[in-house]
């Protein structure tokens, strides 16, 4: 057995009880109750606010522009710990917002600013929707994509639809097309399955005007999150500074705040991503890379720790051990 897991685990627990552990950086999606969540992006409101209570007791929650700054010049302040958000769930203003202001507790909120008072919204929403809450789905489907016919046999041997590997290679197929074929496709899908295809409500982007309220109150910070979410790898290089300048010029037209900081669509970033993040004049950036900072981290390719439906005890086991 190796030693360096344990090795990690006792300096780990020597900097906790020396109140010295590396500053973390929290990532959320929604504050919500859902049906179906593949991909952890809803914590209960209930369960939030126990998580947000226990972080205010262990760590010293810090808006995440002061701890950039702090890991720009090279220091990495102890115990410190910053909330973010991505993508612009109006749930976050419903439900987060007077959680964090009953608790004092400051957070970053990252737009995607195409979604904002949109009808429509987050494509992933709607295919997990049509994946697992159709009751019963047919054993076969054929998908027309970007020019090639793709075929799913969905039944296991025992004649049970094998949702999970469904939805995940439908995921991988759907991320990189472009958004009119990915939404002719979630179309299809929808038909195939028998679904329905309007957007829910508590699905859908904060409005105009819930986005400017959450931008006044004192703890929030907006950043921005691209206009369309893209993965902005798979993007030319003009296609990506139009993404991110002009998410960054819609972020500070809607709340009448200089913004800057950024987060990546679904965390993916290549170099030409990050280069046109530090040329539209942004001071940091988030990732999805899920460990405490370090000492030498690029405050443009800032790590953070997934936190999902957790309680108490697995908050404090899934995300304050690290550091």
């Amino acid at each position: 057995m190796s030693l360096r897991p344990v090795l990690r685990r006792l300096s780990r627990a020597g900097r906790q009880i020396i109140g010295s552990e590396r500053p973390i950086v929290l990532l959320y999606h929604r504050v919500d109750m859902l049906a179906v969540d593949p991909w952890q992006l809803a914590v209960t409101p209930r369960n939030f606010a126990r998580q947000i209570a226990l972080l205010r007791r262990r760590r010293r929650v810090v808006p995440l522009s002061w701890l950039a700054r702090e890991l720009t010049a090279g220091r990495l302040p102890a115990r410190a710990a910053a909330l973010t958000f991505d993508d612009g769930y109006g749930d976050v203003f419903r439900n987060a917002l007077p959680i964090l202001e009953a608790e004092q507790c400051p957070a970053t909120v990252f737009v995607t600013t195409g979604a904002i008072g949109s009808r429509v919204g987050f494509w992933w929403d709607q295919l997990s929707r049509i994946v697992y809450e159709t009751p019963s789905l047919p054993d076969a489907l054929t998908l027309p994509l970007a020019g090639t016919v793709h075929t799913f046999r969905l039944a296991d041997g025992r004649g049970t639809p094998d949702r999970d590997t469904l939805h995940g290679r439908l995921h991988a197929l759907l991320k990189p097309a472009g958004a009119e074929a990915r939404q002719e496709a979630l179309d299809r899908l929808a038909e195939w399955a028998g679904a329905e295809r309007e957007w829910r409500e508590g699905d859908l982007a904060m409005s105009p005007d819930e986005l400017a309220t959450l931008s006044s109150a004192e703890l929030i910070e907006i950043g921005a999150h691209t206009v369309s979410h893209p993965s902005m790898p798979l993007l030319s290089t003009g296609d990506i500074e139009r993404e991110v300048v002009a998410s960054r010029r819609d972020c500070e037209a809607m709340t009448g705040r200089a913004v800057t900081g950024f987060a990546y669509p679904f965390g993916d970033h290549d170099v030409a991503s990050t280069a046109a993040v530090r040329a539209a004049g942004f001071t940091h950036a988030c990732t999805t890379v899920s460990r405490a900072a370090r000492r030498g981290d690029d405050p443009l390719a800032i790590p953070r720790l997934l936190a999902a439906d957790w309680d108490e005890a697995n908050f404090q086991g899934e995300v304050l051990t690290h550091g």
